[in-house]
């Protein structure tokens, strides 16, 4: 997880500190620039391809369901 901590902070440029649970989306971290960003991110580094209409709150708001989600892609 940390690892992905990381690689979201970076990608995003996030000021603010944030953990595995913190709420990207839905606080207003991000926006949809930002989700693009991660989006690409992700399907870069992880091998997967996310198609954008997956990406929703209940599935993607927090690193946690993010890494989750991949998680599940790659099984």
């Amino acid at each position: 997880m940390d690892h992905f901590l990381d690689l979201v902070g970076s990608t995003l440029r996030i000021d603010t500190p944030i953990d595995a649970d913190t709420p990207l989306i839905s606080s207003g971290i991000i926006d949809s620039f930002d989700v693009v960003a991660l989006l690409s991110m992700v399907e870069s580094e992880y091998g997967v391809v996310i198609a954008p209409e997956q990406v929703d709150v209940d599935s993607f708001d927090t690193p946690s369901q993010m890494l989750s989600y991949v998680n599940d892609l790659r099984s």
